[in-house]
């Protein structure tokens, strides 16, 4: 949601809100449809018979609201929050170390980061994105540690949302990268906890499958 937010208002300021539903509506359709193909297909068994059982409904307490917003704003600050401090202080240390570009003649020099941006670029050309917005995909190489911080990484590669704006260079571009960002590979957090479920197989299956989907 905050990358959702904060791109959307950034490239459709007048319709931002409608950008930020329709990607939860597209995400909802995505997910019923693949799990129609995969319960065709990889997971085609008997349906089991589960049964739960539901709670009792009261009406909610400002002290069990107050516990509760506490407990997920403590969950984020200690996990998000240090992983994107992390992601952000790595993409500096980057930024700064130089090397030879074997984009241009001569002895010019560019960051490890931008060099590293500009190799996969291509891979985001039907995305829309030039190569010349390398920061776009270093931005998605951050999110696989939180998709936080693609913002982080966003405002610290480009230093103002004008030229963020102007890096898309279209609104069909920055669309596509909004869709990618949903459907594309979980965080680390994700993979590890699906990896501790059920192995390594169906972690490289998700992270695969749903970026090659991205």
């Amino acid at each position: 949601l905050p990358v959702y937010t904060y791109l959307a208002m950034l490239l459709f300021p007048a319709r931002a809100d409608l950008v930020v539903f329709s990607l939860y509506l597209f995400n909802v359709a995505v997910g019923l449809l693949m799990g129609l193909l995969l319960k065709k297909t990889l997971f085609k068994t008997q349906p089991g018979n589960f049964v739960m059982e539901l709670p009792p409904y009261h009406l909610p307490t400002l002290n069990a609201i107050t516990m509760h917003t506490w407990q997920r704003l403590k969950d984020f600050i200690l996990r998000a929050g240090q992983t994107i401090l992390l992601v952000i202080v790595a993409i500096n240390l980057l930024q700064l170390a130089k090397v030879a570009s074997p984009f241009a003649a001569g002895p010019a020099r560019v960051s490890i980061l931008e060099l590293g941006g500009r190799l996969i670029t291509p891979l985001l050309a039907p995305l829309g994105i030039q190569a010349s917005n390398w920061q776009a995909s270093v931005a998605l190489i951050s999110g696989l540690f939180a998709k936080e911080a693609i913002v982080g990484s966003l405002q610290g590669l480009y230093q103002s949302g004008e030229a963020i704006r102007s890096g898309f260079g279209g609104l069909a571009a920055g669309l596509a990268y909004l869709i990618f960002i949903s459907l594309y590979s979980p965080c680390a957090a994700a993979l590890a906890m699906l990896f501790r479920e059920h192995g390594w197989r169906w972690t490289l299956f998700a992270f695969g499958y749903l970026t090659l989907l991205a």
